[in-house]
């Protein structure tokens, strides 16, 4: 990413030492700076930490691995866009807010960091209906989109 890219891709904020304390106090930093810093606050089911946290002046639920990129960088990546940056954890732990696990890189990376680390199945090229979450195959689909452009509804479909 250029680094003209990158100045619009992402918001730098100014962080508020006292929040940014009672943030790290809900992380568990005993196991020094190499070891994973659990978040001990809410939880997503995913397994991700999530907090409120102000943001342009209003206070919003964040993932808490992103908070912490934030208190530690002072910046973090806009948007949801393809292409835009994400935060990535090199440790696999979806609450660690270690900031020394946390890099940032594209949606692709991640997904590509998944795959390489046994988190994620890569579809198979050609064979999506032998995927382990489809739920039909490839001629049943082709055969329910002719169906539907023909006029049969999804609740007929279903």
């Amino acid at each position: 990413m250029k680094e003209d890219d990158l100045q619009k891709a992402v918001v730098r904020l100014d962080v508020d030492p006292a929040q940014a304390e009672r943030f790290w106090d809900r992380c568990d930093r005993s196991g020094g700076a190499e070891s994973c810093w659990p978040f001990s606050g809410a939880c997503m089911p995913s397994g991700y930490g999530v907090s409120k946290w102000p943001v342009f002046g209003s206070r919003r639920v964040d993932k808490a691995h992103r908070i912490a990129f934030l208190i530690s960088n002072g910046w973090l990546p806009l948007g949801r866009t393809k292409g835009s940056l994400v935060i990535r954890h090199t440790c696999d732990n979806p609450v660690c807010c270690n900031p020394n696990h946390l890099l940032t890189g594209t949606h692709k990376q991640n997904q590509q960091d998944a795959i390489e680390r046994g988190r994620a199945v890569e579809p198979p090229v050609g064979l999506r209906d032998l995927h382990p979450r489809a739920k039909l195959t490839m001629t049943a689909a082709r055969m329910a989109r002719k169906l539907h452009r023909d006029g049969t509804g999804c609740a007929e479909l279903a």
